[in-house]
C-alpha cells in the first residue's frame, strides 16, 4: 500500500510537471508582453536560411506596442568590427538608456557574448543597458512555480571505484530508512 501512495504521488507530480510544460509552450508575444514593465524590452532573434545562407532576425517588443519589430535580416560573419551593426544596430533604435534587455539568441549567436559587444563609439551593450540572456523571451511570461521539495541529499567523499553491488546496497538502506521517516547518517570513516 505504501508503494502504491508513493507511486501515485510521483505519477501525479509527473503529470502536473507536464501540463506546466504544455502551458509554457502556449505563451504568445502578448503574453510576453503583457509582462514587461515600462522600462523592459524583449527581444528574441530568429535564424533562418535563405538560399543556403544563415541569416538572422530580431522580434522586439515593448509592453503597450501592437506587435512586435521585426529587424531586417541580417548576417553573422567572423568579421567582430561589424558584429554591433548587423547585430545590435537597429535593436538599438528601439531602446533607451537604462533599459532592461531580455534577449534570446539563436544559432551562432548562442557561442557569441553578444551582450559584451561595443558599438561603435567604444560603449559595449552591457555597460548601456541591463542585458538578460535567456533560453527563450517566453520565460518571461511564465510564472515559476516554488518547487515543491522539502528533502534534500547530499554527498561527499565519492569514492567512484566502489562496487555497483556495494552502491545498490547503500542506496537501498537510505530507502528503506527514509520510507520509516528516520534520518540516515552515512558518515564512514576510511
Amino acid at each position: 500500500l505504501a508503494t502504491a501512495d508513493s507511486l501515485e504521488h510521483v505519477i501525479v507530480r509527473k503529470v502536473k510537471d507536464l501540463g506546466r510544460y504544455m502551458d509554457d509552450m502556449n505563451v504568445s508575444w502578448k503574453d510576453v508582453a503583457a509582462s514587461l514593465s515600462r522600462k523592459d524590452v524583449a527581444v528574441e532573434f530568429i535564424s533562418y536560411d535563405i538560399d543556403d545562407t544563415k541569416k538572422y532576425s530580431a522580434a522586439v517588443l515593448r509592453k503597450g506596442w501592437k506587435s512586435p519589430k521585426v529587424t531586417a535580416p541580417f548576417s553573422i560573419d567572423g568579421d567582430q568590427n561589424h558584429l554591433y551593426d548587423a547585430v545590435w544596430k537597429e535593436v538599438a533604435s528601439y531602446l533607451k538608456a537604462g533599459d532592461n534587455v531580455y534577449f534570446s539568441p539563436a544559432g551562432a549567436m548562442h557561442h557569441i557574448g553578444i551582450e559584451y559587444i561595443a558599438d561603435n563609439k567604444g560603449r559595449r551593450m552591457s555597460d548601456m543597458y541591463n542585458m538578460y540572456r535567456l533560453s527563450s523571451t517566453r520565460e518571461l511570461a511564465v510564472q515559476d512555480e516554488e518547487a515543491d521539495t522539502h528533502d534534500a541529499v547530499l554527498y561527499g567523499g565519492i569514492d567512484y571505484s566502489t562496487d555497483v553491488s556495494v552502491m545498490q546496497n547503500e542506496s537501498n538502506l537510505v530507502r528503506n530508512a527514509y520510507t520509516r521517516g528516520t534520518a540516515v547518517n552515512f558518515f564512514t570513516e576510511t
